[in-house]
């Protein structure tokens, strides 16, 4: 990827994953280019990789990431899941604890993180801490529209199923074609029971779409 890889993640950020896969095609097929990507081009690459359904091509690159540099604030971030030795829940909610930041220097990842662990935390039913991290989240980047789906997640948890649905529907108006948003969506939509809404908008962002998991939700 190189010099090029400002340029794919602008492609990314606007949901273009087929269109990544095509300019980098080469690369996904030769023979031992995974032991030439430096760090952050393994990450990118996994992330791809996931939003076009290579699940196990993303496990062995973000594998290869943690090996190489589990302390980088991205591996931290995305690769987690896939280092060895990784603990159940529990025990990654007292890693979080005790390291509740990336310490980057990048505020987009670091809300990005903070609502991840929102989410987190929301699972073991601890959502004063979890509107605490999306409050600090939102401080640093108040329009990111991944922190909306965790605040429409933590929310959904919380039985606020019509808040659920306006930060959902939020997240989806800001970036209409992030997998993540439509997914939410529609699951908001289904909980606040409006079924049919949900399949007639999820069928139409099926329809222009780069990544399969809109196609196949």
């Amino acid at each position: 990827m190189g010099n090029d890889l400002a340029r794919l993640r602008r492609l990314y950020d606007a949901n273009r994953f087929l269109d990544i896969y095509e300019a980098t095609r080469e690369a996904w097929h030769a023979p031992g280019s995974v032991q030439d990507l430096a760090v952050e081009e393994l990450i990118f690459a996994g992330r791809v990789a996931a939003r076009l359904g290579g699940d196990e091509r993303q496990r062995r690159l973000f594998r290869r990431a943690w090996d190489q540099a589990p302390e980088h604030p991205e591996v931290r971030y995305y690769a987690r899941a896939w280092g060895r030795g990784r603990p159940h829940l529990l025990g990654l909610l007292r890693e979080y604890e005790a390291r509740p930041h990336l310490g980057c220097d990048d505020p987009r990842l670091e809300a990005s993180w903070l609502a991840h662990l929102a989410v987190s935390w929301s699972q073991v039913r601890d959502y004063k801490r979890a509107h605490a991290l999306l409050d600090e989240a939102r401080d640093l980047d108040a329009k990111r529209s991944w922190v909306d789906v965790c605040t429409s997640f933590v929310l959904d948890g919380e039985g606020a199923w019509e808040d659920a649905l306006e930060r959902a529907e939020r997240a989806f108006a800001r970036d209409p074609g992030m997998p993540a948003a439509v997914s939410r969506l529609g699951s908001a939509l289904v909980r606040c029971g409006r079924r049919e809404e949900a399949r007639r908008r999820m069928t139409a962002a099926a329809t222009d779409t780069q990544s399969y998991e809109v196609r196949v939700n």
